[in-house]
């Protein structure tokens, strides 16, 4: 019975001609992201193994390596695998930052410099 009433919500009716389109549409877009932040992922490690070398030929060592990792993780107050980007506030008119990736306030509209880490 509960289909009869709620076909589309449990998912026993085919999609409309409009819902079907949106459906597509949000699917092209996904498979969009996906290979975009597949293609982010591949430039980042390949910049971190070109790093390494570099670091590597000047004498440091992997167990340095494996200690700056764990500061650089611990830096945000939790050793969990990830850096927390925190939005911070603008330092010209102490407003908190809408985005954490601006380059300008929203509210000031004051230039943003932004330090890369």
């Amino acid at each position: 019975m509960l289909g009869f009433l709620f076909g589309r919500a449990v998912g026993t009716l085919p999609p409309t001609p409009m819902e079907a389109a949106r459906l597509s549409r949000t699917q092209s877009d996904l498979q969009a992201t996906d290979q975009e932040l597949r293609t982010r992922l591949d430039a980042l490690e390949l910049a971190c193994a070109g790093m390494w070398r570099i670091l590597k030929s000047q004498g440091f060592t992997d167990d340095e390596l494996a200690k700056a990792i764990v500061e650089a993780d611990e830096a945000d107050g939790r050793r969990d695998g990830k850096i927390e980007l925190r939005i911070e506030n603008c330092p010209h008119c102490g407003r908190r930052m809408l985005t954490r990736s601006g380059s300008r306030c929203a509210w000031c509209g004051a230039q943003i410099v932004r330090k890369p880490f």
